[in-house]
């Protein structure tokens, strides 16, 4: 008996939920319920939509048809056929949640979950809407729900039991799509290997005319220096001439016009592949019931041509990445041969004249380095044509998937509802991509915001819970901070040494190495031009230790006086804080016989030539003590008296401008004062390359989990971080967070710079993420301590006899913690002059120490 009741309830989960395409009985009960539903939608719409007193109106005219749908209104209004239609209605839903648990799965967990389906919900409310048919409100429009299941049960209707002969399958059909998509990638690859065998004979013919340069060189180097010395010149404009070829036929119009065609080609020929595809093909259809299969008739042509149709409006797309890498990035390397092979040449160009001994292997290696980095323009080319390839798979493969699944849809509701979903996503992705920016950057605000919030308080909190003894400082990172704080720290991260001497932390005199300094500049010239005008005209130039007021006041001589002769620059570079010891200085400095006060040197000067002065370290000139301000006033009387026939420019330390700024008329006295500003990412970025383009060295940024978040919000589709557009990325947020950290300070930029640089290879050197060192021990300094590190910093530099002359403090104990302080590499320790100076890595934090304590 058990086993009877288990085939019915078998037969009946068959007839109601599978009805196979060859089961006659099963399809005659399915068509019979559906002919009932529509039915009861047909005439349930007719009593919702269709007023009575219309109905009557009609029924006048006895040519109108609608007599007969009045019949059947009727018929069904009647008490046995509601009664009937729920009846049946009642026994299929009954039927069905008595054997849905034949499918599989335990009996109360598969009846609960078949009851939860939307399509037996809907059922329920029709049920339940007929018995409370009561209740005052007309709730009979709820039948319409029906209408699903009606949508449910048409789908039946697609299923054969056997593929029609005359239609093609849908496994080959897409088959031979995939094959022709495969034919036009192939196209587009075998123009690749075409221009990579260009692009490879070309670099090779290059390489061929650099390597007989190379060798000419050498052997005159060790045979004839003489000669060599002389065919420099034309040597190097050889070169010049190889590099403009090379430039040219990478930039050749022609082949990147064949290029954008091929391109715009292949993806047209890829957008129209359906167009020849079988309006029809049958769909292996899976019933999911003992291994029963059907077959659906599916419009694969409507289907494809309406995915593929706006393919080729991806092109302009790909042709743009593939022009950014093939042009840009091969630019970028060359100019960096370039730079390496001029480099080279520069070297033994120099040695020679100055009579040094140029090592043969010496100029070999300079030369194989450039010639080897040559060969990077194939790799370049190659990434191009391997972008613009896995633009188009992709671009298939997506629409390929797109479509498998709208083959398994057809015929449901779902196949509509996702064409409806896909058009709704084309119109809302702008706006969806707009919204996601918008929130990314609030996100992104709100957590700097968290950041620089918690950071505050830690500031805060921190310090206080230290004082206290509730909290003490982790002594492994605060040693390892100081110790990365060390300046001869640079000599033993492994760098070469030829790279380390283009990072050089003296002031720049070569013309060809300065960039930046645009407004301060302009505002020197405009001091310089009210010079020549005849009017009263000075400038004082301020800014921190290791900011660039050196190389600054270099370039301004270099290019903005048009007669050298007339200026006298000298620094200062020990301390004279009383008159007769700077008039001396001066007299001797602006060549002046006979000047044994400020009264004589000014009268000297007005009666001698128009002239310019600039004088750096003007912070020598003081102390911070009573009565030491004495030969900075006389210096300024002295500019006060001459300013009209001499252009005076002073150069000094920030904090010693702050101080003198207090007690004597600096902003009264000086027409332009001039600060050094914060470096822009781009112009820290430049100068930084144009060291290092000397170098012949290449670079590639490395990259961690919180770069990478950063990159994929930036550059969508990338696989390796070696790709020209996550590099320029890489690159980017380098430089900002390097700008952030040094400001204006380029002597602590360059020593970030070598920090981050670790040799990979022979001539590659990888940039690791750049982190500020955390120097917040300084936080915790006694006051002691404060005022040390405050007079030292408004003084530029001090000996400990003078910073205990300043404080008035024991010089033993001065020492002592001066001593200390060096010790932490907080100070800088001249061995020659005995004076300390504040480290360029730990300014930043005592600035912020002093000022939180109201010291600066």
């Amino acid at each position: 008996m058990i086993d009877y009741l288990k085939k019915i309830k078998n037969r009946t989960y068959e007839i109601l939920e599978v009805a196979g395409p060859g089961d006659l009985f099963s399809r005659r009960i399915n068509w019979a319920i559906l002919v009932l539903v529509l039915f009861n939608t047909g005439v349930q719409c007719l009593d919702i939509w269709w007023p009575k007193t219309l109905m009557a109106y009609l029924q006048r005219f006895e040519w109108w048809p609608g007599n007969d749908i009045l019949h059947f209104y009727f018929l069904y209004y009647s008490y046995w056929f509601e009664w009937l239609f729920i009846g049946l209605l009642i026994v299929e839903y009954l039927a069905r949640m008595w054997c849905v648990h034949a499918a599989g799965g335990t009996h109360l967990a598969s009846r609960l979950r078949f009851g939860l389906r939307p399509l037996q919900i809907a059922d329920l409310i029709v049920i339940l809407n007929f018995f409370f048919a009561i209740v005052s409100f007309d709730l009979r429009f709820l039948r319409l729900l029906r209408c699903p299941r009606l949508i449910d049960l048409i789908r039946f209707t697609y299923n054969y039991a056997d593929p029609p002969e005359e239609v093609t399958g849908y496994r080959a059909a897409i088959g031979n799509i995939r094959h022709q998509l495969f034919e036009v990638r192939q196209t587009v690859r075998a123009e690749q290997e075409k221009d990579m065998h260009a692009v490879r004979q070309r670099t090779g013919s290059t390489v061929g005319q650099l390597r007989r340069i190379q060798q000419d060189v050498s052997i005159q180097l060790r045979r004839r220096p003489q000669a060599l010395q002389e065919s420099l010149p034309q040597t190097r404009e050889t070169v010049q001439d190889i590099f403009d070829s090379l430039r040219a036929d990478l930039r050749n119009s022609n082949n990147l016009a064949e290029v954008e065609v091929l391109n715009r080609d292949a993806f047209q020929n890829s957008s129209s592949v359906f167009d020849n595809a079988p309006k029809k093909v049958s769909y292996v259809h899976d019933l999911n019931w003992k291994n029963q299969t059907s077959y659906r008739l599916v419009p694969l042509r409507q289907i494809g041509s309406a995915h593929f149709s706006g393919l080729e409006n991806r092109a302009d797309t790909a042709y743009q990445q593939f022009k950014k890498i093939r042009i840009e990035g091969s630019l970028e390397g060359l100019d960096s041969v370039f730079s390496t092979f001029r480099y080279a040449i520069n070297t033994v160009e120099s040695g020679l004249s100055q009579g040094d001994d140029v090592l043969s292997s010496d100029v070999q290696m300079g030369f194989n380095r450039a010639i080897n980095r040559l060969r990077d323009l194939n790799d370049y080319t190659r990434m191009a044509w391997e972008s613009l390839l896995w633009e188009l798979e992709c671009e298939h493969q997506e629409r390929l998937e797109l479509i498998g699944q709208d083959a398994v849809r057809y015929g449901r509701i779902v196949f509509y509802l996702a064409k409806f979903g896909r058009l709704g996503r084309q119109i809302t992705s702008t706006a969806l991509r707009a919204c996601r920016q918008v929130l990314l950057r609030l996100l992104s605000f709100l957590r700097a915001q968290v950041v620089v919030l918690f950071n505050a308080a830690s500031g805060i909190i921190q310090p206080v819970l230290r004082r206290l003894g509730l909290m003490a400082p982790v002594e492994r990172e605060v040693r390892l901070a100081l110790d990365k704080a060390n300046l001869e720290s640079i000599k033993h991260l492994g760098l070469p040494e030829d790279y380390l001497a283009h990072f050089a932390f003296d002031s720049l005199n070569d013309e060809a190495l300065f960039i930046g300094f645009d407004e301060e500049l302009a505002t020197i010239e405009q001091a310089i031009q009210r010079w020549e005008d005849g009017l009263t005209s000075s400038f004082i130039l301020f800014g921190q230790r290791g900011a660039g007021k050196t190389t600054l006041l270099n370039i301004a001589v270099s290019r903005l006086f048009d007669d050298a002769s007339v200026i006298t620059l000298s620094a200062i570079e020990y301390k004279m804080t009383t008159a007769p010891e700077l008039v001396s200085y001066l007299a001797n400095v602006l060549e002046i016989e006979d000047a044994a006060s400020f009264d004589d040197l000014s009268m000297k000067l007005l009666q001698g030539p128009r002239r310019a002065v600039i004088l750096e370290g003007c912070h020598n000139l003081f102390f911070k003590c009573i009565g030491d301000l004495s030969a900075i006033q006389h210096l300024l009387w002295l500019i006060a008296r001459t300013n009209h026939h001499i252009l005076w420019g002073i150069c000094l330390d920030q904090h010693a401008r702050g101080y003198l700024g207090l007690w004597l008329p600096l902003n009264r006295l000086f027409h332009y004062e001039i600060g050094i500003q914060s470096w822009q990412p781009a112009e820290l970025q430049m100068l930084l390359m144009q060291r290092h383009n000397q170098s012949g060295y290449r670079l590639r940024y490395a990259i961690d989990k919180e770069l990478e978040k950063a990159v994929r919000r930036r550059v969508h589709r990338w696989r390796r971080s070696e790709e020209p557009a996550v590099q320029d990325v890489l690159s980017q947020i380098y430089f900002k967070r390097l700008a952030e950290i040094s400001q204006e300070n380029i002597f602590v930029a360059l020593l970030y710079w070598l920090r981050s640089l670790e040799l990979s290879e022979s001539d590659l050197l990888m940039v690791n993420p750049v982190s500020e060192i955390d120097l917040g021990i300084v936080r915790n300094f006694s006051l002691e301590q404060a005022f040390i590190l405050i007079a030292v910093l408004q003084h530029d530099n001090l000996t400990a006899a003078e910073l205990s002359s300043i404080l008035d403090s024991d010089l033993i104990q001065t020492r002592l913690e001066l001593e200390i302080l060096w010790n932490d590499n907080i100070l800088e320790f001249d061995q020659e002059s005995t004076r300390f100076r504040i480290n360029p890595i730990g300014l930043k934090a005592v600035e912020e120490m002093l000022e939180g304590r109201g010291l600066l």
